[in-house]
């Protein structure tokens, strides 16, 4: 009989612990001019709706089999024509592009890389959005967190703008998920008009929001507020794009938040501007061999591959 109680409470532990770690995904691409694409059939991409009408940043999160549950972007463009203008027009949307409750508020500062969505381990139902204060009217890190069991699955912003430091945020936070499969890591950099080389991650578990010991490694950014921070697919390199044509890779260990092994590319902006942004795709090769990715860097209408 005992035996069988622990192989019940073996199972029930077993059955908890999956459900906590439901896989969702980013089917539904929600973009900030009342346009979208649902992915949800990779073959056979359709085109969709969303109601943002941003000119920065947006972010949407689906569950495991494609089906949107909602997304979020920065203030209404109409509300840049506003006398004074409030920083804090941020919005959620539920999944039936209606203004999730309590979703308005916030904060966001117009930029494109502002915002990330994050699920709470500890709760299947709850997710964090995390958005950055670029510029000095709403300075800072914050984070809300969206309840989904309210309102019959449409959700409700149970907590919002949570302040979790007071510095201006480089447009450009990321996450990726911890190396225990549970957990997550959300990155951001401060920028100031004195140079700064700063980066910060923080853990969110099912204790909360936690910050590492901030490190100082990379190249130094004066009057630098649009790095860009993205991940390689498998989460262990960081790679900051800085718009005067330099890009930095960064190690990254998944199970301890540390960053090492710096390395720049330098003169990515010749003979343009900058490099904007950088996205990455798996490349095919021989299967007894790891699987390669192909960073590839946009300058205006041109790519240089680095491998």
């Amino acid at each position: 009989m005992k035996l069988k109680i622990a192989y019940l409470i073996l199972l029930i532990a077993i059955i908890a612990c999956h459900s906590s770690n439901a896989q969702f995904t980013d089917r539904y691409w929600a973009f900030g001019d009342s346009a979208a694409i649902d992915f949800k059939n990779l073959n056979s991409p359709q085109p969709a709706m969303s109601v943002l009408q941003s000119r920065g940043t947006c972010a949407s999160i689906c569950d495991s089999i494609g089906d949107l549950l909602f997304y979020c972007g920065t203030p209404y463009v109409y509300q840049w024509r506003l006398p004074t203008f409030n920083y804090t027009y941020g919005y959620v949307v539920n999944k039936a592009h209606q203004l999730m409750d309590r979703g308005d508020s916030i904060v966001g500062t117009l930029w494109y890389q502002e915002m990330v969505i994050v699920p709470d381990p500890s709760n299947i139902s709850r997710f964090y959005i995390f958005s950055a204060g670029v510029t000095n009217v709403t300075s800072g890190l914050y984070y809300s967190i969206i309840d989904l069991s309210y309102n019959s699955g449409l959700g409700k912003v149970v907590q919002k703008n949570v302040q979790l430091r007071t510095d201006q945020i480089c447009d450009g936070i990321t996450a990726v998920r911890h190396g225990n499969g549970r957990d997550w890591w959300v990155i951001a950099r401060s920028w100031d008009f004195a140079p700064k080389n700063d980066i910060t991650a923080y853990l969110v578990n099912p204790g909360g929001v936690t910050a590492n010991p901030t490190q100082n490694i990379g190249i130094l950014a004066t009057s630098e507020g649009f790095f860009r921070l993205k991940f390689n697919n498998d989460g262990t390199h960081l790679y900051n794009v800085a718009s005067r044509g330099i890009v930095e890779r960064f190690d990254f260990d998944r199970c301890n938040g540390i960053f090492s092994n710096q390395i720049t590319y330098n003169n990515l902006g010749t003979p343009y501007s900058g490099v904007g942004d950088l996205k990455f795709l798996p490349m095919k090769a021989n299967y007894i061999f790891h699987r390669f990715i192909k960073l590839l860097i946009r300058i205006r209408d041109t790519y240089i591959n680095l491998i």
